[in-house]
């Protein structure tokens, strides 16, 4: 896996050779370039000793708020797993199985598309969408540009997308909505267990 800023977008894509798959995480990043994204940072979780990443957790900063208000509030924005429905580690295969799943699935493509265009109020044509399908996974633009064209050439249907603020505030409102109602129940887990735990010393104690 590789972990790449330098576009400061949010999106990945995947090079593959012949006995290798690689996946390559763009970052948005603290001073995103233009409105696409708003200003992001990142905390991943992975296996210490298989050095394999598990997971991320996305948090942003809403600019325009931030100047309403005068105040930084650093959000929690999604969690790659739940965002994406996927239960496996965060690999160059994963990523390679989700880039299937976006070309082929609408819910999977307006996500992806969600993220790339964060802070972004966006009219994408079948044109645009196809040629970014085609350049998650190839890196020569004379292969991007016959993706596009043969894609094209053969009818391949893909939905007209208009990304607006409400939808995008509506469905990270929905994710955050989501991390809360997962912190609440790690919370009562863990007092449910701590509970326990005091009850069952207390009745050692006393018998």
């Amino acid at each position: 896996m590789c972990l790449s800023s330098h576009r400061h977008r949010d999106s990945f894509s995947i090079y593959s050779s012949s006995n290798r798959t690689m996946g390559i995480l763009g970052h948005p990043s603290i001073t995103p370039i233009g409105r696409l994204t708003h200003p992001s940072i990142r905390r991943y979780s992975y296996d210490r000793k298989a050095l394999v990443l598990i997971d991320y957790d996305q948090y942003a900063l809403d600019v325009d708020e931030a100047e309403r208000t005068q105040y930084d509030r650093w959000n929690f924005a999604y969690r790659f797993s739940s965002w994406y429905h996927l239960s496996e580690d965060l690999t160059g295969e994963t990523l390679l199985k989700l880039v299937g799943l976006i070309r082929r699935n609408s819910f999977h493509l307006k996500r992806f598309f969600l993220l790339r265009h964060q802070a972004d109020q966006a009219q994408l044509t079948t044109h645009g969408i196809i040629r970014t399908l085609c350049a998650l996974t190839l890196v020569h633009f004379d292969e991007l540009l016959s993706c596009t064209r043969f894609s094209e050439k053969n009818d391949v249907f893909l939905p007209n997308l208009t990304l607006t603020n409400s939808r995008q505030t509506n469905v990270f409102l929905h994710e955050q909505s989501l991390e809360r109602t997962r912190f609440s129940r790690h919370i009562i887990t863990v007092l449910s267990i701590v509970f326990m735990i005091v009850v069952f010393t207390l009745y050692r104690h006393r018998s």
